[in-house]
């Protein structure tokens, strides 16, 4: 719950995308120690709250807040993975990037 009210107030979208693209250019920069580490290395973090502060022209990005805002995200990617991925009845349209489900499965689903 805390985390929910932490991320309201400090992470909208345009920032949450702001993140994720830092994010992206740390990986593909490829300074992970290995290709099979899945995590980024302090320095990396560091890099990320820097670039975080510079593009939002605001402090307050902490690694720590960085590192728990990746851990939800990782979170919430794989609910919605599992859902599309293993729910009886669900569609998806690429094109779009939306679910679908007739009106009874959402009523059972939720």
């Amino acid at each position: 719950m805390d985390d929910e009210l932490a991320d309201m107030g400090m992470w909208g979208y345009n920032t949450t995308a702001i993140f994720i693209n830092i994010m992206l250019d740390e990986v593909k920069e490829g300074q992970t120690s290995s290709k099979m580490d899945k995590n980024f290395t302090a320095k990396q973090w560091h890099s990320i709250e820097v670039e975080m502060e510079k593009r939002l022209r605001r402090r307050g990005y902490t690694v720590k807040k960085l590192q728990g805002k990746y851990v939800r995200l990782k979170k919430g990617y794989r609910a919605f993975r599992d859902l599309k991925d293993n729910e009886m009845g669900l569609g998806w349209y690429p094109e779009t990037k939306t679910v679908t489900m007739s009106d009874i499965q959402w009523k059972l689903y939720i």
